[in-house]
């Protein structure tokens, strides 16, 4: 798979918005989101929201086609500030080629170096000598991310039915098809790096109302409750 990745967002050696390569289709829906969405947090959290913003997990998405493109999305995105301590997250991102949603589910199981090397770009360029042609040139080797191997899986009735190469090839295709809705409507997939674990979360549409907290705090009741041990499995 060949891609190109962008950028959008804010770092400390810049004043204003960077944007990298990605088209404005593709930015001005994910800011619009985006603003939405610091907002929500920010009331939820009320003076508990700067602590959190600064301390969030950089959280890996998958975007499918019809969300916010045509084509779906892959990338991390990451709490920042400008120049002048204005917040707004960096996101590292890239178009993906044509494939189904369960598809793209699969992808992002199985491309972790993909999003490590974009992990480590974006730290990288909040150090203040990181402007926008280091962080282009970070972005020119971050490896592609990986198509599993073939593995299939479809429904037949109330079961679903997956063959694949190996164990990993299975969970990606069931975890694929379990992830799709009755309605159809495009599901976003979320994960992150937590602890000695990872987190992941996933939902028809872009995160909204509650699920911006979980986002940005990581004690948030929807982790606390719903996993009460606060670890994934």
């Amino acid at each position: 798979m060949t891609v190109e990745f962008g950028a959008y967002g804010k770092i400390p050696a810049m004043g204003d918005f960077l944007r990298i390569g990605l088209d404005p289709g593709f930015t001005r829906g994910w800011d619009g989101w985006l603003q939405s969405a610091m907002a929500t947090a920010r009331d939820r959290l009320g003076e508990r929201w700067t602590a959190c913003y600064m301390s969030a997990p950089i959280w890996r998405f998958t975007l499918p086609a019809g969300l916010l493109d045509d084509d779906p999305f892959l990338g991390v995105t990451m709490p920042s500030v400008d120049r002048v301590g204005r917040q707004f997250p960096l996101t590292l991102a890239a178009r993906l080629p044509a494939m189904p949603a369960a598809t793209s589910v699969s992808v992002h199981l199985a491309s972790d170096a993909c999003f490590t090397a974009l992990e480590e770009a974006a730290l990288h360029a909040l150090e203040d000598s990181t402007d926008s042609a280091a962080l282009a040139a970070r972005l020119q080797v971050v490896p592609a991310p990986e198509v599993p191997g073939h593995s299939v899986a479809a429904m037949s009735g109330s079961a679903i039915l997956c063959e694949a190469p190996d164990a990993g090839g299975l969970a990606r295709a069931l975890a694929g098809t379990l992830t799709l809705t009755q309605e159809g409507a495009p599901l976003s997939l979320w994960s992150c790096i937590f602890g000695p674990g990872r987190r992941l979360m996933t939902m028809p549409g872009l995160p909204e109302d509650d699920d911006m907290a979980a986002l940005f705090d990581p004690e948030d009741a929807r982790w606390t409750v719903s996993m009460p041990t606060g670890r994934t499995a």
